[in-house]
């Protein structure tokens, strides 16, 4: 993992809400989220599917589709706020300050062109090169992802390629404009296991050599353990708990990140009965049913009357931050 970072803090969100107006009436999918990321740092971002993650994440590029909008809070990348630019701005921003890693490699690439041409024009686009230049870089991105024979598959198109090699394509063209910021939304989920090491790994090599910092999005708590610095579990579009990964995985606080916890599979080898897997009761609420209160409390085993009524505040302390009323009356003990 990343040593400790002490530099000032590359992305920031406050109190980030995300508005989607229907006819039926508002849907709020993200609700009064903070995080942050220093350069060089990997955040993960984790929770069941509906938790927010993935909107958070297109909030942060500007990529937020009609008629969903940012409805307050703050996106600060760098000390300049960019939740409040218009596209036009915004389109200078991604590709040269953020970078975008999607789950499926075939929808951020062109079929009709090469991946060397690509590469190349995303280089154009904002460096300021030659195109000699730009065909030198991106021959040299292939090289850095670990593209084998880069030289003579420069000229390849994205089917020519396989799903782990068409992923560091990807990851080569969020990384070419040099950003600070990535963000990589379940960048290894379509990959076999062995690809997805190989890809993480990479991940966390360039993010260590270029101090990049990474938002990587997943539900797979497999991966937030192996590649991330600090994690964020989200629930019903507000975060629940977060802090370093090692503290967090092993003695999480919040009822929900201890059901995810009691819900993951382990390798450790057992000499005893075989034990089940532990399951949260019901499901993750629909945007036009998310219930008053804290929004995990029919599902919590330990919910209290104000549960009900009232959302507890995310309070911070000495080992990272929980949104629940349990730790905030055992602080009180």
């Amino acid at each position: 993992m990343a040593q400790e970072n002490t530099e000032k803090l590359l992305l920031q969100l406050k109190d980030l809400v995300v508005e989607i107006p229907t006819r039926r009436g508002t849907l709020t999918p993200v609700n009064g989220v903070s995080m942050d990321i220093k350069p060089g740092e990997i955040l993960g971002v984790v929770g069941e599917s509906g938790a927010g993650k993935s909107i958070t994440g297109t909030a942060v590029t500007g990529l937020l589709e009609k008629p969903a909008r940012i409805a307050g809070g703050s996106v600060i990348l760098d000390g300049e706020e960019i939740s409040k630019l218009d596209q036009g701005a915004l389109r200078k921003i991604r590709g040269k300050e953020v970078g975008a890693i999607f789950q499926d490699p075939l929808t951020s690439l062109n079929p009709l062109m090469t991946v060397g041409e690509q590469l190349a024009e995303t280089a154009l686009a904002h460096l300021k090169i030659s195109r000699n230049e730009a065909r030198a870089r991106a021959l040299q991105a292939l090289i850095d992802v670990g593209i084998p024979a880069a030289e003579n598959r420069i000229d390849g198109y994205p089917h020519e390629f396989s799903g782990g090699m068409r992923q560091r394509v990807v990851i080569a063209l969020a990384l070419i404009g040099e950003p600070k910021l990535v963000i990589a939304d379940e960048p290894t989920t379509a990959l076999d296991v062995s690809v997805q090491a190989q890809i993480l790994a990479l991940l966390r090599k360039l993010c260590n050599e270029r101090h990049t910092g990474v938002m990587l999005i997943t539900h797979d708590m497999g991966v937030i353990a192996e590649t991330t610095d600090r994690v964020a579990v989200m629930y019903a579009g507000r975060v629940v708990e977060i802090g370093r990964t090692r503290d967090v995985l092993t003695q999480p606080r919040h009822p929900y990140t201890i059901g995810l916890m009691s819900a993951t599979p382990t390798t450790a080898v057992s000499t005893g009965a075989p034990q089940r897997l532990n399951q949260i009761p019901g499901a993750m609420p629909g945007l036009m049913s998310i219930p008053d209160g804290c929004p995990f409390h029919p599902r919590c085993d330990h919910s209290m009357d104000r549960c009900a009524t009232s959302v507890p505040p995310l309070i911070a302390d000495a080992v990272g931050s929980v949104a629940c009323y349990l730790v905030e009356n055992a602080k009180h003990v």
